[in-house]
């Protein structure tokens, strides 16, 4: 099935654009970075997302070396602005500069926890239309936490890597610690009656979900 995709992939939309292949082959080959970036058609369909749901504010939770920043900024416009977070300096240093190369400049690139901003942000009664959840796999259930009183009603909150298949032994806590903490956050929000959920199968599996009206408190990550 994923050598089908690929192989549409290559036949009905071309080679990757010149500069965005650059950007990842300088940080696969060049500075030998883990892939952990999403797929190409994850990253186009995000752009989607982001355009076709008039998203004006976006926060994405683990930069990286800014691959989904890039397609998430371009889907935003002039018109709208991603904040961005990642407690890795290099990953900040990485993000800023890939950005600068493609000459957006409608991201803010924070090197800051993201549940120590996502509260701070909560308080000061911040909203996002767009949540990008794709730090550290154990603690997806502590972003939905907080994430969640950030995402305005019809929001969309989305999440990579739920079909949960990587490989997450270099993360803080080990594999086992990532896999459960995916699986609580997949428990989470598909059991919430106050979000609506569609997994869509890229490479690493996308959920995407979307907050209806009211108030209310997160969905349980116990679930």
């Amino acid at each position: 099935m994923e050598e089908r995709t690929r192989r549409f992939e290559r036949i009905h939309f071309g080679p990757r654009e010149a500069l965005l292949d650059d950007v990842l082959r300088k940080a696969l080959l060049g500075e030998q970075l883990r892939p952990m970036q999403m797929d190409d058609n994850a990253a186009r369909l995000l752009a989607l997302l982001v355009s076709v749901s008039g998203a004006r504010s976006v926060l994405e939770i683990g930069t990286y070396f800014g691959w989904s920043a890039i397609h998430i900024c371009r889907a935003l416009g002039s018109k709208g602005t991603l904040v961005s977070l990642d407690v890795d300096e290099e990953h900040v240093r990485r993000a800023r500069s890939n950005l600068a190369r493609l000459d957006l400049t409608n991201a803010h690139v924070l090197n800051i926890d993201a549940v120590e901003y996502m509260r701070d942000a909560a308080a000061c009664g911040r909203e996002f239309d767009l949540i990008l959840i794709d730090g550290a796999k154990r603690q997806y259930p502590d972003y939905l936490k907080v994430a969640y009183p950030l995402l305005r009603p019809g929001g969309l909150l989305v999440a990579d890597d739920c079909h949960a298949g990587g490989d997450y032994s270099s993360e803080v806590g080990g594999h086992e610690a990532a896999v459960a903490g995916i699986h609580r956050y997949v428990r989470a929000v598909t059991a919430s009656p106050r979000l609506t959920s569609y997994l869509i199968p890229t490479q690493h599996g996308l959920l995407v979900s979307r907050r209806s009206g009211g108030d209310g408190p997160a969905p349980s990550r116990s679930g």
